[in-house]
């Protein structure tokens, strides 16, 4: 490892160990002016500070430092570099809506808090790290918004300023992704994949009034993974490269070709068992060999390195970091937030409140008083809605005999509840248009869905997809696959879990039921969706008893029989008379 790439790590860690021990993980950011401080959560510093550290790759360096063969080398540009010391930086967001970055010149106040303009008004889904992209001094990154705006803007150190360009039409894909230069021509392409699993490529142009040419299909059957990296150049070769993860944990790089007529190679296998990641991140250049290196964080908040060996092929893992527990995502990294929900919610016996924060650990931080609003014990029920508008938190809505209020934003819901609606659920997007949409069921077991106008008040007529749900005592809905639309999960009185997948098409938004298991906790009082409380892209369930003991069932496989692991004990103190 050179002595400037040993330098920069050195510096790295102590970046990190100075600010995150200060408590800055989780402070105050620009998200979260972005929604009421009533019901957002306030600033904590973690329990475990998240630290970085130097890796020893030792005899791994030498070999990586060789290119592979028939490889051109050279050096790798950088697509997050933030201080403009030649190599890319780390830019994360935490569950709490924080956003940092990790820039690598300035080792006595490394760590900044990274704002992007206009994110006070509305909390972006996604953040993509582009790299130079029209010829600007700085890098750029991709903003997307939950109802499909993709937004370039160029960053200048801690600062990402005003769209340069805007684009719509965004939500129908469920993964935009930074895939570097493609075709060898010098600029930044773009890959999206929609739902259904059809890939497709965006050259870039250059040009910062329209910097995409227009979008080519690579291919179809990119569903199968639930991860997808682009991952840059890891070869040498001059082209980047894609690194697809199947749920069962097996690696397959597609190399890139470098021809824009058919810009992927078929997929080769290079790895299984990585399911210990949470995410796959792309890290650029990290030692300074030209051929571009992956990171990945654990379920347990370990965060680890992975050297490219030149051969489409990684060394085994360098330990980078502990402690990233209440992480979010880093930008560069191979999943997409689930948006709109990232808590889950109580009403104690006095009426009032309580948010719990999801963690990447699996669990949650400590509870907070949520909203100043006493509830009546009147059988109102919590709904902890998501996607509802562009805040990028789940909104409180109040479910009784009288009708639908939103407690977030104080307004009563319009629509025909009293005495015929038994059930109120809201996941996220069911209809496909990146808007969060409310599910309920009337009393003679009809569904509906009331599709949301992202303004969290207001919702289209009820549109009735069907009978027999009274089967179920619990429904939960969540984007439980990872594909951006709200699926939902039905438990029956005996305990009989079920899994009906969404279609993103409100007529018909769910495919044909399938049976998972028996969830074998008896004296269940509450089924309900958080959120995402792994950090993988999916949501997960929480099953809570009447002793208040709380039980996580995570998203495992949803293409296979096991689409939540087993349930595993959160302990208790979730005595609530109402959850959601």
């Amino acid at each position: 490892m050179s002595s400037t790439r040993s330098q920069r790590f050195a510096r790295l860690a102590a970046c990190t160990a100075l600010a995150l021990s200060a408590g800055t993980l989780l402070s105050a950011g620009p998200a979260s002016a972005a929604g009421k401080a009533s019901d957002r959560p306030a600033a904590v510093a973690p329990a475990v500070k998240p630290t970085v550290t130097r890796p020893d790759r030792g005899r791994a360096a030498a070999q990586g430092a060789q290119t592979a063969q028939g490889a051109t080398a050279g050096k790798l540009q950088p697509r997050l570099d933030l201080d403009g010391d030649g190599f890319s930086d780390l830019l994360f967001r935490t569950s709490a809506g924080y956003t940092g970055a990790f820039p690598t010149s300035r080792p006595e106040s490394p760590v900044v808090d990274f704002r992007i303009e206009g994110d006070e008004q509305e909390t972006v889904k996604d953040i993509i790290g582009l790299g130079n992209a029209v010829g600007n001094w700085n890098p750029e990154i991709l903003t997307l918004t939950f109802d499909g705006k993709l937004q370039m803007r160029e960053t200048s150190g801690n600062w990402a300023g005003a769209p340069l360009w805007t684009g719509t039409g965004w939500q129908v894909y469920n993964r935009v992704i930074a895939a570097g230069d493609l075709n060898r021509d010098g600029r930044q392409d773009l890959l999206a994949r929609t739902p259904s699993g059809d890939l497709y490529y965006y050259a870039g142009t250059g040009n910062v009034s329209n910097p995409f040419a227009g979008r080519v299909k690579v291919s179809s059957g990119w569903e199968q993974y639930d991860q997808i990296l682009g991952a840059g150049d890891v070869d040498g070769d001059g082209a980047a490269d894609v690194i697809g993860r199947l749920p069962t944990g097996e690696l397959f790089l597609h190399r890139g070709s470098g021809n824009g007529s058919n810009v992927l190679q078929w997929r080769t296998q290079i790895a299984s068992g990585w399911t210990f990641y949470s995410q796959l991140i792309a890290a650029d250049d990290l030692d300074g060999d030209g051929k571009a290196d992956l990171m990945g964080v654990t379920g347990t908040g370990d965060l680890f390195c992975h050297f490219s060996e030149g051969n489409g092929k990684f060394t085994w893992q360098y330990d980078c970091g502990k402690g990233w527990t209440n992480l979010e995502m880093f930008v560069g990294a191979s999943i997409t937030p689930v948006y709109g929900k990232k808590s889950i919610g109580g009403i104690d016996a006095a009426g009032q409140a309580w948010q719990r924060v999801n963690k990447l650990d699996g669990g949650f931080l400590s509870p907070f008083k949520s909203g100043s609003f006493v509830w009546p014990d009147d059988g109102s029920k919590l709904v902890l809605a998501a996607g509802l508008d562009k805040r990028n938190w789940g909104h409180q809505l109040q479910f009784n005999q009288w009708g639908l209020t939103n407690r977030t934003t104080g307004q009563s819901i319009a629509g025909d509840w009293w005495g015929v609606t038994s059930y109120v659920v809201g996941g996220g997007d069911v209809s496909g248009d990146g808007k969060g949409d409310l599910l309920t069921r009337d009393v003679w077991g009809n569904l509906y869905v009331h599709q949301g106008d992202g303004s969290g008040n207001k919702f289209a007529a009820p549109i009735n997809v069907g009978g027999g749900w009274d089967q179920y005592k619990f429904i939960a809905s969540g984007d439980f696959n990872g594909d951006g639309y709200a699926d939902v999960a039905g438990v029956t009185p005996g305990g009989d879990l079920y899994y009906h997948q969404a279609t993103g098409n409100a007529s018909a938004p769910f495919k044909g039921r399938w049976f998972v298991t028996n969830v074998f906790t008896p004296n269940l009082v509450s089924v309900t969706s958080p959120g995402d409380v792994t950090g993988d892209g999916k949501a997960d369930l929480i099953l809570v008893d009447s002793d208040g003991n709380a039980f996580r069932k995570v998203a495992d496989n949803p293409y296979g029989s096991a689409v939540w692991s087993g349930a595993v004990s959160l302990g208790n103190g979730f005595t609530y008379r109402s959850i959601g």
